[in-house]
């Protein structure tokens, strides 16, 4: 018999390491959201669904589809392989181009899973449609992960003024309780809980923003995160609220630093235009404009 360490030597320092996670309040966030994850992948692992994205899901799949396998935003050879459902990718009459008004968001998230797993997956075809099967099943698995991930960062955001038990039990309550589980488990192909990946980090800079806006970066880190939320869905623009507050009872209280106020004001600005770039870069290119509002 071999000398040295049992075969479990590791087990008290994991648990060590476990309580330790467990008397901070962030090691409880990430705890429960791995707790929640194992179970809400196993339920979607052992649902009985389609394999194949259903509604709106349909057009943002599209978009990933297309990132990952043609590297453009181009419609056309897109609807041609995996079909136009709801007959909206109509020719825009600036560009000639096919359009699609659903979110872009969710394939920013998708497109590299997609292409990842399409180079990893036995059996996968180079350049396969993905218009469903196995591709289009795990990376919505990806997209749960992601979510939760969201989820948790905006529990760190209030994670100061809450006890460890509230905390699990909002996360529990949230993820199991609302309709962020049908949409994460579900119906993951619609851009609601891919969304909620954005927010988490949104709300987490913004109220990091308003505890402590000396700090240059976080101006630029907010205004980075609102752009990047209205890539997800345009109307989270109005998030930029918040910052905008912040800045304008700042200078109104402190008018003889005027300058660094406005210095701060460019950097959310800033963040946000390289945030919401990938979106109007999209709208360019497909509808000859910088933005538009397709879904009215």
């Amino acid at each position: 018999m071999m000398s040295g360490a049992p075969v479990w030597s590791w087990a008290p320092r994991f648990g060590d390491a476990v309580m330790r996670m467990l008397r901070g309040r962030a090691g409880v966030i990430w705890l429960t959201t791995a707790a929640l994850c194992v179970f809400m992948l196993a339920h979607q692992t052992n649902l009985v669904r389609e394999d194949a994205p259903r509604g709106d899901g349909h057009y943002s799949w599209l978009y990933a589809r297309s990132l990952a396998f043609d590297g453009d935003v181009d419609m056309a050879n897109d609807y041609e392989l995996c079909g136009d459902p709801y007959h909206i990718g109509q020719v825009s009459p600036r560009t000639s181009r096919r359009v699609n008004p659903f979110y872009l968001g969710p394939a920013l998230l998708w497109a590299p899973a997609l292409w990842t797993l399409q180079h990893v997956t036995p059996g996968i075809v180079d350049k396969q449609p993905a218009c469903r099967g196995v591709l289009f099943v795990r990376t919505m698995r990806v997209s749960l992960v992601l979510s939760l991930v969201g989820l948790a960062c905006g529990a760190l955001a209030i994670a100061r003024h809450a006890s460890r038990v509230a905390l699990v039990l909002g996360l529990v309550a949230i993820a199991l309780g609302s309709a962020f589980f049908h949409y994460a488990v579900v119906l993951p192909e619609y851009a609601h809980a891919t969304t909620a990946f954005m927010l988490g980090p949104t709300v987490l800079a913004l109220v990091r923003l308003a505890e402590d806006h000396a700090r240059a970066w976080r101006w630029l880190i907010a205004g980075l995160c609102v752009g990047l939320a209205a890539v997800f869905r345009p109307s989270n623009l109005l998030l930029g609220f918040w910052p905008a507050l912040v800045w304008g009872v700042g200078v109104f209280r402190q008018s003889n630093h005027v300058g660094i106020w406005f210095r701060r004001g460019a950097l959310c600005l800033g963040g946000c235009a390289v945030g919401l770039s990938p979106l109007v870069a999209v709208y360019k290119s497909m509808y000859g404009q910088w933005w538009v509002l397709p879904q009215g």
